[in-house]
């Protein structure tokens, strides 16, 4: 396998005329196929989401204001909207879906309402303090 740091991709990305030789080396003759993107603090960002996620689902008393059922519950906390065999719900796990990068995508009505899922605004729990940033993180 081809291992590269993450901060050495995004510089190689943002060049003109970038060197894609890693690509080559990774999916070339006699190669596995397999690309490895190091990210050193994934460790953090991913404890820091989960400490995050476990502190809305115990703190937040009122859930529901964060549920978006007109974004198909896409956006916002989703718990038991999900369904499984035989059209039973979900009640094993909650998730809270969100834009990472794009709090509000777009301000066009008409984008909205045809996707609602895709375009709808975040909704974020401000009474958890960091959720926002660790979730974008």
């Amino acid at each position: 396998p081809v291992t590269i740091d993450i901060q050495d991709l995004v510089l190689n990305v943002n060049q003109s005329d970038y060197d894609l030789s890693f690509i080559e080396k990774a999916f070339g003759k006699n190669s596995l196929g397999l690309i490895i993107i190091n990210i050193p603090e994934i460790l953090d960002l991913k404890n820091n989401i989960i400490e995050s996620g476990r502190n809305f689902v115990l703190n937040v008393k009122d859930k529901k204001k964060y549920e978006v059922p007109e974004a198909f519950y896409a956006v916002g906390w989703s718990y038991g909207k999900e369904k499984m065999k035989n059209n039973q719900p979900d009640f094993v796990k909650g998730s809270y879906y969100a834009n990472p990068l794009h709090d509000n995508p777009t301000n066009d009505k008409d984008l909205i309402k045809k996707y609602p899922g895709s375009y709808t605004p975040n909704v974020w729990p401000k009474e958890v303090p960091n959720f926002e940033k660790h979730f974008k993180d």
